[in-house]
């Protein structure tokens, strides 16, 4: 008996992996394609172009034998691969246009198509990216940017300052605004020279300007493609989009005509795979190279044969946020008591166990004017819970409020405990779910019918402003992270006055206030920092390219 329950447990094991099997391989990478149509097609040769803000990858390449090696290709010798690296991401692909999307999920794979204008050094300090030759600051609202000569997009066309001014203006009162919404206008001087102009003095703007989502496109490729852009993506990066099964899985080809260091690998492959154990099981059966592990499949690859796990400090957290525009949760005393009622510490150890940190503030410790060490995390007392909601008014059961949560696993965990914790404090909750963009999309929109969520955020950049501007100021209400629909002006204007201010210690003031106000007032329940754990191959060369803002440097990743 004990060996028929073995055989029947190998039987289904194979069902799954081969149904897995089938559904990945809906993706062919442009060497897949190539080798179909043709069967002597050349290896492709890669830029060799240096780019002084990007380092170029290794080029030493192990050799098959040390008694018999065999010929390096001209791939080998220029430290580049005919390979193809699978990447796993945790949730769908909305889109790759940064105008209508600015997801972290979405912008690891446009971060390979498009380049910034700026991007940060090892030191953390701004500087010019590679299709940027200088920069400065011309007075308090004026800055200079003189672009690189024969940058080329993907269609072949040369990059010109009229892209720059397209590409920023149109992302002016979209999602983007968080990152381009001070700029007044862009001046162009000549094809190779603009002026950035903004409505005021501005202390973050620059950073806004190293992050993905403020890439160049190219003005030509979005106006001929229209409403299809999406599929038709068109940037100056490393790498060239080449499809995207949606729901599947996107692709991407290495750029020959790269100006700047040629990325190691040939095709790069993002699936869309939101279950967790889905995507530890690909990583095993080896359908994907590097995948974002679950805590509880971190065990599973960290001493196995084969493998490896990263782990690395991030800009994220996951918190409990209270919708401002809820009847229920106007009442403080009702904040208080869902915050009292929950015990961060025990959710960060079961949900991650030990792979997180109990939440102190809402920004995380690595950012910028984060209170974080100054703080202590939220405090449990389900006692003192249960009294003030005795003293809102409300008894056992009369308290009913609808939770919103999306289907990515680490949500899910916390959003179910979080049930589980206002129950037994006598809260009725009502869960209602579905993937991240549909939620984003309906509920988040509009700001109706719920009273409480699940949220995650990634600041996109070091700087303070790129997450509280975005989540609390009311011009951000419903957008990619105003899912408090937070309206108080005194609040927009202490937002404006920190991003306006060119001095450090007005800034940190003004940041600590509002993240006092916040915490204080309970519209935020910080629960964990995120620790990122990625699963690789043991060839991969992982850790230098993962980024704490979670947008990941794929360009950069080479083999050991």
């Amino acid at each position: 008996m004990k060996t028929f329950k073995t055989l029947r447990y190998l039987v289904c094991f194979m069902l799954i992996a081969a149904l897995s099997l089938a559904v990945l391989s809906g993706c062919k990478t442009a060497s897949d394609a190539a080798q179909e149509n043709t069967q002597d097609s050349a290896p492709a040769v890669g830029a060799e172009q240096e780019s002084a803000q990007d380092p170029a990858p290794a080029a030493d390449v192990e050799q098959e034998s040390a008694q018999d090696p065999a010929p390096a290709s001209d791939e080998e010798q220029k430290g580049v691969s005919d390979e193809t690296l699978k990447i796993a991401l945790e949730s769908n692909i909305a889109g790759l246009d940064p105008k209508t999307t600015v997801d972290r999920y979405s912008g690891n794979v446009y971060g390979c198509i498009y380049e910034p204008l700026l991007t940060y050094d090892e030191n953390d300090n701004i500087v010019a990216s590679s299709i940027v030759e200088s920069f400065k600051q011309v007075d308090d609202v004026t800055y200079n940017f003189q672009l690189v000569k024969g940058i080329k997009f993907h269609n072949g066309d040369e990059m010109k300052a009229s892209d720059v001014k397209f590409s920023l203006e149109r992302g002016i009162g979209t999602s983007m605004n968080y990152l381009v919404g001070e700029i007044d206008h862009v001046e162009v001087l000549g094809d190779y020279e603009c002026n950035i102009i903004i409505k005021s003095a501005n202390g973050a703007f620059l950073a806004g300007l190293t992050a993905v989502q403020t890439g160049i496109l190219s003005e030509k490729a979005v106006a001929e493609a229209g409403d299809d852009y999406q599929l038709n993506p068109i940037g100056t990066g490393p790498y060239k989009f080449v499809s995207w099964e949606q729901g599947v899985c996107v692709t991407l080809e290495r750029n020959e005509d790269y100006h700047g260091d040629a990325p190691y690998y040939k095709d790069l492959v993002f699936y869309e795979i939101a279950d967790s154990t889905t995507r530890a099981n690909q990583l095993e059966v080896g359908e994907v190279t590097v995948a974002p592990l679950a805590a509880t499949d971190v065990s599973r690859f960290e001493n196995a044969p084969g493998y490896q796990v990263v782990k690395a400090n991030t800009f994220g957290l996951i918190y409990i946020g209270m919708n401002y525009r809820s009847e229920k949760t106007q009442d403080q005393k009702v904040r208080d008591a869902i915050a009292y009622a929950v015990d961060t510490a025990a959710i960060t150890n079961a949900a991650y166990l030990g792979n997180a940190s109990v939440a102190t503030a809402i920004l995380s410790p690595n950012v910028t004017y984060s209170i974080a060490d100054e703080t202590a995390p939220n405090a449990y007392d389900a006692e003192k819970a249960k009294a003030l909601l005795a003293e809102a008014g409300y008894g056992e059961g009369d308290l009913k409020l609808t939770l919103v949560i999306d289907t990515r696993g680490d949500v899910t965990s916390v959003g179910t405990m979080l049930k589980e914790y206002l129950n037994q404090i006598g809260i009725e909750v009502e869960i209602k779910t579905g993937d991240k963009a549909t939620m984003s999309g309906s509920y988040y929109a509009n700001g109706t019918d719920y009273d409480i969520f699940v949220g995650t955020w990634y600041c996109a950049t070091p700087d303070a402003n790129s997450q509280i501007f975005t989540t609390f100021h009311s011009s951000c209400n419903g957008a990619t992270g105003g899912y408090c629909w937070m309206n108080r002006p005194e609040m927009d204007q202490m937002i404006e006055d920190a991003r306006a201010s060119s001095d450090p210690e007005v800034r940190a003031e003004l940041y600590k206030k509002i993240q006092e106000t916040v915490q204080n007032e309970k519209w935020w329940v910080p629960v964990l920092y995120y620790v990122d754990c990625w699963g690789a191959s043991e060839d991969v060369d992982l850790a230098p390219i993962l980024s704490p803002t979670g947008y990941h440097q794929w360009w950069k990743i080479t083999a050991k």
